[in-house]
């Protein structure tokens, strides 16, 4: 949308808290446009805290993520993970990113959210149960909670540090001031208009670049159309006409994988074997670790060169670090090395 229409967008909800960037209503990149999203949050779906100038509330982690959402929030790959440290500790890690006015992704600050069960135990032994009286737990009581913490130690770490890095993104750093009131009750409902940058995709360059990317993504992936014809079928590409047929000199058996060839190929007499999915995810991955390793960074990088090493690595691991690697360069704004035949 136009920044006239944002504005007008802004102005039919005078009572919503406002979270724009003042940056987005000014002058834009023809490649990109703003968009303001409304979300809604009852008070419910909020901690109440104490801030200096009187009271803030924190949204709740569902709240958080819909917040996220709507001003653009993705996450970079690579420091998008969870470590263990002990037995009991979990160490999640995440940093936020989203398109600026000038089409270029910003980075929030790396975030970390530590999950140890022997702290989470103790704070129960000590505050005790909840409600007036304070009840203490049973041994058994905190022994069923500590292995409910242990089951989910890795996703309470990487949850919690996913919020914390949306959180860090969007400037909230205490809470939302004057979020609700102090009277309220719990089904009071407020909106959050917040705005956010997308590509322009009425822009004629844009809309190209994008569906060129699609189909460059999809062949990394699943490999060049000419893999995926069978023996005997002819195509046409650009106007020539090109005819596909089984090599003569190769021995057809069940199950074997035979070569394809083109009738006007200067090689034709010598029989081409497709590259294997397998095999493509490996040399792609050698490349962009070789071409790329500062953009791509350290444990990344260190990942994915002992997974080329292992020679027991799954199809699925290389296609994940495969679309991972996509992924990170295409948000740091560079194109994926070409799938060369």
């Amino acid at each position: 949308m136009t920044t006239e229409e944002a504005k007008k967008v802004i102005g039919e909800h005078p009572d919503a808290v406002l979270m724009i960037n003042g940056a987005h209503l000014g002058p834009l990149s023809p490649l990109v446009e703003v968009q303001i999203e409304v979300i809604k949050i009852r008070r419910d779906e909020t901690v109440k805290m104490w801030a200096p100038g009187g009271s803030s509330w924190m949204p709740s982690e569902a709240a958080v993520k819909r917040i996220g959402n709507a001003a653009g929030v993705q996450f970079v790959p690579s420091e998008t993970i969870t470590r263990k440290e002990g037995a009991d500790c979990w160490v999640g890690r995440a940093q936020g990113t989203r398109m600026a006015p000038d089409g270029k992704f910003e980075l929030g600050p790396v975030a970390e959210y530590e999950w140890d069960v022997g702290i989470q135990i103790e704070v129960m032994r000590i505050k005790g149960k909840p409600g007036k009286d304070k009840a203490k737990y049973s041994e058994l009581e905190l022994e069923e909670s500590r292995v409910q913490f242990l089951k989910f130690g890795r996703q309470r770490a990487n949850t919690g540090a996913v919020t914390r890095g949306i959180l860090g993104l969007v400037a909230i750093k205490r809470g939302i001031k004057g979020l609700f009131r102090e009277d309220g009750s719990d089904d009071d409902i407020r909106e959050i208009v917040i705005s956010r940058i997308i590509q322009n995709t009425k822009n004629e360059m844009v809309l190209r670049a994008s569906l060129e990317n699609q189909g460059r993504v999809q062949q990394l992936l699943f490999g060049s159309r000419q893999s995926m014809l069978p023996a005997g079928a002819e195509r046409s590409v650009e106007g020539e006409h090109h005819v596909v047929r089984e090599d003569a000199g190769a021995p057809a058996s069940a199950g074997a994988s035979v070569g394809l060839q083109f009738a006007d190929d200067p090689a034709a007499s010598q029989q081409k074997v497709e590259e294997t999915p397998r095999a493509r995810a490996i040399r792609l991955l050698e490349k962009a670790v070789k071409d790329c390793p500062k953009i791509i960074q350290g444990k990344a990088v260190d990942a994915i060169a002992a997974a080329l090493k292992d020679p027991n690595v799954t199809d699925k691991t290389l296609n994940s670090y495969l679309q991972q690697t996509i992924d990170f360069l295409g948000a740091a704004g560079i194109l994926f090395p070409e799938d060369e035949e």
